[in-house]
């Protein structure tokens, strides 16, 4: 029988709903629903079809879609080179910057679909979905596992539950059908896969030691390779692993003293090879970039306006993720920027305010605070700072599609049904 904690002390003393309460009444109330989940049983098996069959529910309508007027035409219906394995077709998938991307391993996959589907829309859709649909399960389990560690006295069917709703926020929010209806879309799915994959391998390596950690890690970095080759958007992988590392696995500290000891340089010199594959991977994608010529001229966006874009991108995204209202398939990049727009200058302050939280001193609210403040600004500088760059392969200001990478760390959010 497991040892009595703390926690179970405290949820086993909530008072039952027909009691009456005083003016703690709600968080009493509270207590006792929590210790009401947990003691519910949630089957570990169960819980990733159930996640699964969500997003099937939310997103089979997409399967009698056609391809979208909107680059589908350019790089399926119109395209021949990509249609089939053949070794013509492989030379050119490697070789090819259609529309200033280089991402072969997306069109691999579109090969394939040509072999399983042909130029049936339905299959690519398909195709789409199952990614999706294993990328929520990858949330589940990389939640699960980033929980645990930042509430080691958590029970199980805590862990699951807490989990299970962040894989389901992420999974069947609304910011996700773009990426999963539009068959082009492909490289952000099948990206996020490989990217998802590239955290859980390395979550698993934090317990591992040995030839089988080294293995994990080469793992992780291998998966983080293949991502970038299906979307470059992900090359802010090693930076988000560096915040991990702090919290919730604690291998590094803001305090100047553990700088110097082996753990730290250890933790930071595992970083290495990701920071190389990240650098090719940057290096790549300007190339694909700069053989289209599709950068935005200095002239017209300059530097304080990029930043003000980049700053207010951070603020679009996460006000869409928690209220997703009016949204719409293109935000057109106005003509002119003033970075002393009220917008921008609010957008600015936001940022400074909550970067600021996160690094305030140890105090009752901090797991909670520092942790929200930490999840939002890592993965989403990732979308900002493509929106604030001076690549773009369309004219528009942001892009909803990115919003899932703004929304991958808030699962790190959680205090899973914690007082």
């Amino acid at each position: 029988m497991p040892t009595p904690t703390l926690y179970d002390e405290r949820t086993s003393a909530a008072p039952l709903a027909g009691e009456k309460r005083g003016s703690g009444g709600l968080a009493e109330l509270a207590a006792h629903v929590r210790g009401r989940l947990t003691t519910l049983a949630l089957p570990e098996r169960v819980i990733p079809l159930a996640i699964v069959l969500a997003v099937v529910v939310v997103f089979a309508v997409g399967l009698r879609n056609e391809f979208v007027q909107w680059d589908d035409p350019t790089n399926l219906v119109e395209n021949p080179h990509f249609r089939g394995l053949a070794p013509r077709n492989l030379a050119w998938m490697f070789t090819t910057t259609l529309l200033g991307h280089y991402i072969p391993v997306t069109w691999l996959s579109f090969g394939l679909d040509y072999v399983l589907w042909g130029m049936e829309p339905a299959g690519y859709h398909f195709t789409n979905l199952l990614l999706h649909a294993a990328n929520a399960v990858l949330v589940y389990w990389v939640t699960k596992r980033l929980l645990a560690a930042a509430r080691p006295g958590a029970s199980p069917t805590a862990l699951r539950a807490g989990a299970a709703v962040a894989a389901l926020f992420f999974a069947v929010h609304p910011l996700r059908a773009e990426s999963v209806a539009w068959a082009t879309e492909r490289r952000d799915v099948l990206s996020g896969l490989l990217f998802l994959t590239s955290v859980l391998t390395y979550l698993r390596a934090e317990g591992a030691n040995g030839a089988r950690r080294r293995r994990l890690l080469a793992g992780s970095v291998a998966a983080f390779a293949l991502a970038l080759l299906a979307k470059s958007i992900v090359m802010t992988l090693p930076l988000l692993l560096i915040v991990l590392d702090w919290y919730p696995l604690r291998r590094l500290s803001a305090a100047p003293a553990t700088w110097r000891t082996p753990q730290t340089r250890r933790t930071l010199l595992e970083k290495l090879p990701f920071g190389a594959v990240a650098v090719a991977g940057a290096a790549v994608s300007y190339w694909a970039v700069a053989h289209h010529d599709y950068f935005t001229p200095a002239a017209k966006y300059p530097l304080p306006s990029r930043v003000a874009m980049a700053l207010y991108s951070m603020v679009f995204y996460v006000s869409k993720t928690i209220l997703p209202t009016d949204l719409s398939p293109l935000y057109e990049l106005p003509v002119r920027i003033n970075p002393l727009d009220s917008e921008f200058v609010l957008a600015a302050v936001a940022v400074a305010l909550v970067r600021a939280a996160s690094c305030t001193p140890a105090s009752s609210w901090r797991t909670t605070a520092t942790a929200t403040c930490r999840a939002w600004g890592s993965p989403s500088c990732s979308a900002a700072a493509s929106r604030g760059s001076s690549a773009r392969t369309r004219p528009e200001r942001y892009a909803l599609r990115s919003s899932a990478r703004a929304a991958r760390p808030w699962p790190r959010c959680s205090r899973p049904w914690a007082p």
